[in-house]
């Protein structure tokens, strides 16, 4: 059964020409030159006529196939009937009219040339000329260096819009993911860099910031009383008053708080602390602080002006901020809150 791509191996070993001669020529890959001798390149012109063909072509120009031959048995080939003419009409078809012309002329000349005798001074002069004007050999160099600088894969693809688009989308696509992969790694270092960091010493904190240290007995007191409910007998009734700047201490009573998150009016946003068990820091506020522990809330202890403010959990914390949140309103409106609790140790 006549095979194109036999046909082309053919020419091309007749050229002496290697796979890797064609493919630096036509810049094709050596497995599509490949798949074009061996025919099985062609069990898919349906499906991608434009970059087969293109393929072909390329092969069949750098092995000296003329353009006209080529199409002829490529549209044989997807009509199915290619009866092996390249194979066949490879060395003809090279030839140009006015070439078969003179062939013609020159096969007359030949036999006429046979009638003339060896010592005739017309076959001297035609010896003489054959020695002295030896016809010029085609030089393919130019010819090569004008296939090599042909990008002939970039030719197909130019010759598929649809597939183009399809390339230009997939890299849009993978820089809009890096882009948003770096956006989230720089949103991610922000988030750790400001909640990482320790807790300052103490004598670098902020006046709102003070660390204190209950005595033995506060210690003792902590623990024990926020299961014993306070009692209106027990509660101070001597009226003091508020100043205007307010202070709310956090005990660390029943293990480390890592961290907590506070915000008051005065620090004007929400910093992460990191509270040794024992160990007590003060805030100072004006009219607001809010506290997120999350799952730590068992740990601390809440203290105003040295009293324990019991319950505080159950009664100020807002569900949908997850925060205990308290004013000034809370210790305003109960004299309890304004006289200092006494210190049993002095």
């Amino acid at each position: 059964m006549p095979s194109l791509g036999k046909d082309l191996a053919a020419i091309r070993n007749k050229k002496g020409l290697s796979i890797a001669d064609v493919q630096q020529i036509t810049k094709v890959p050596q497995h599509t030159l490949r798949s074009i001798e061996d025919d099985s390149i062609f069990t898919q012109i349906d499906q991608n006529t434009t970059y087969i063909r293109s393929y072909v072509r390329s092969y069949a120009k750098a092995v000296d196939v003329s353009e006209d031959n080529i199409v002829r048995a490529l549209n044989q080939v997807e009509a199915g009937n290619y009866d092996g003419s390249l194979g066949i009409t490879t060395e003809a078809s090279e030839e140009t009219p006015e070439q078969e012309a003179k062939n013609t002329d020159k096969g007359d000349s030949t036999d006429r040339d046979d009638m003339v005798h060896d010592h005739s001074p017309e076959f001297q002069e035609k010896k003489n000329k054959k020695k002295t004007s030896p016809a010029p050999k085609a030089s393919s160099s130019s010819t090569s260096s004008t296939l090599s600088s042909i990008d002939w894969v970039d030719v197909g693809l130019k010759a598929n819009p649809a597939q183009r688009r399809s390339r230009v989308w997939s890299g849009l696509l993978i820089i809009v993911l890096i882009v948003a992969i770096l956006a989230a790694i720089f949103l991610l270092y922000n988030y750790y860099n400001s909640n990482s960091s320790n807790e300052p010493p103490a004598r670098e904190r902020s006046a709102a910031i003070q660390p204190e240290t209950p005595s033995d007995s506060l210690r003792e007191s902590l623990i024990t009383s926020e299961n014993e409910p306070a009692t209106a007998d027990t509660m101070p009734v001597e009226q003091g008053t508020l100043g205007d700047t307010l202070a709310i201490s956090i005990y660390a009573a029943n293990g480390k708080l890592e961290p907590i998150r506070i915000y008051t009016d005065i620090l004007g946003k929400q910093n992460p602390y990191w509270v040794p068990q024992g160990d007590t820091i003060r805030f100072n506020f004006v009219n607001t602080v809010r506290i997120r522990a999350v799952n730590q809330y068992n740990r601390l202890q809440l203290l105003f002006n040295g009293h324990v403010i019991q319950n505080y959990y159950q009664q100020y914390y807002n569900a949908e901020t997850g925060m205990v949140e308290l004013d000034r309103s809370v210790f305003e409106n109960n004299p309890q809150w304004r006289t200092p609790a006494a210190d049993t140790n002095s």
